[in-house]
């Protein structure tokens, strides 16, 4: 993406971070979003706020949240971080239009298990059904968003991950098998076309999407005169590098022009090297819900996160720094969401935007990433 001269209310003069356009979209971003999702498990409130001020004021204008935050998923935290955000909103007096709001809708889950998370879309709880990506199921998704922030309508409505089948979240290879009945493209379009019409929206975009989900559901949008989707949100980082191939292509300028929003771009903080050698801190988040992060802890991730942190150290860098600008030198990337749980984490993370990773550092991360590829996914 391609950086614009644009400023964030007055805080351009304390940052260095760029803003850019997404895509076709007349969003302008900071090329950092800061990730909401271990708000209200992670960090408490006052926590949240403080970090939240933190990136404010170095320039940050763009904020990712989802119905199904706090991480990990439980009934007594269901939509928690959107609220922290939305009370930080407005206690912060933040005018609407100086923050661009990200949020998503949860694909398909069933009500045994995720039921609560449709319950929670309304106000005394709905009844707990499935969740699908159905047109009625993201009209309450929307508006219960809508709800915990605060405001009056949300820029970047995404789509979590699919109604149908994919292999998501640690898994990568496809499983006929499990191939299942699923909400149409169709359907999915035209819901997101009329939360636009309806002014709920500015604009939507995917998640966890594949190559075929991305072309049938832009394809869909083009045949049915609706708007596409504007941004993906996928895994992407030194250790989990699917998407510069077929997805890449898909998404290129010259083809369905829609920027990454790669999540877990620090492979849930792995990358920052403080696991190295089997350490797991207290309080991190391998230490409260490592059960949830196993695929971040293998051997092959030791030895890749090792190598790219005595490269960060070549070049004067942090590890985490190193993870965080290989994201932003691939022209695919929009903005590159960072988590940060105390503010010393944020500086440090933003302070290293202001670089920028050289051609022969990158060649010595293409010459890590040959003897290692992929380190961070399961194969089944």
């Amino acid at each position: 993406m391609q950086p614009v001269n644009v400023a964030v209310g007055d805080k351009a003069a304390k940052t260095s971070l760029k803003m850019v356009k997404l895509g076709a979209s007349d969003l302008v971003v900071s090329e950092v979003c800061l990730g909401c999702m271990m708000f209200g498990s992670q960090n408490t409130e006052k926590e949240s706020h403080e970090i939240l001020d933190g990136a404010f004021e170095r320039g940050v204008n763009f904020y990712d949240t989802a119905e199904i935050y706090s991480i990990p998923p439980k009934e007594e935290t269901t939509g928690r971080s959107s609220e922290y955000l939305g009370r930080w909103l407005k206690q912060r007096n933040i005018k609407r239009d100086e923050v661009i709001l990200a949020t998503k809708v949860a694909g398909y889950g069933k009500a045994e298990s995720f039921g609560y998370l449709a319950a929670a879309r309304t106000v005394p709880p709905s009844p707990k059904t499935d969740i699908r990506l159905d047109a009625k199921s993201i009209e309450a998704a929307i508006d219960g968003e809508l709800r915990r922030l605060g405001v009056d309508y949300i820029d970047l409505m995404q789509t979590h991950f699919p109604d149908r089948y994919v292999p998501i979240f640690g898994g990568v290879n496809y499983d006929p098998k499990k191939e299942r009945e699923s909400i149409s493209f169709e359907e999915q379009v035209t819901a997101m076309a009329n939360m636009i019409d309806k002014g709920k929206i500015r604009h939507w975009g995917i998640s966890n999407e594949t190559s075929y989900g991305t072309t049938m559901i832009c394809s869909t949008a083009d045949r049915l005169n609706c708007p596409r989707p504007i941004t993906i949100q996928n895994s992407f980082s030194l250790v989990d590098r699917r998407f510069e191939s077929e997805l890449a292509e898909v998404c290129s300028e010259r083809h369905f022009n829609i920027p990454l929003l790669p999540w877990s771009p620090a492979a849930g903080g792995v990358l920052s090297g403080k696991y190295l050698d089997h350490r797991i801190p207290d309080n991190s988040r391998m230490d409260m819900f490592g059960e949830r992060y196993h695929r971040f802890l293998t051997g092959r991730m030791e030895q890749a996160t090792a190598a790219y942190a005595k490269l960060a150290r070549k070049y004067g860098l942090s590890p985490i720094q190193l993870a965080y600008l290989f994201c932003k030198s691939q022209f695919y990337i929009g903005s590159t969401i960072i988590g940060a749980t105390s503010l010393e984490q944020l500086e440090e993370d933003l302070d290293g935007f202001s670089q920028d990773l050289s051609e022969e550092a990158l060649k010595e991360i293409n010459e890590i990433h040959s003897q290692n590829p992929n380190p961070q996914n399961t194969y089944s």
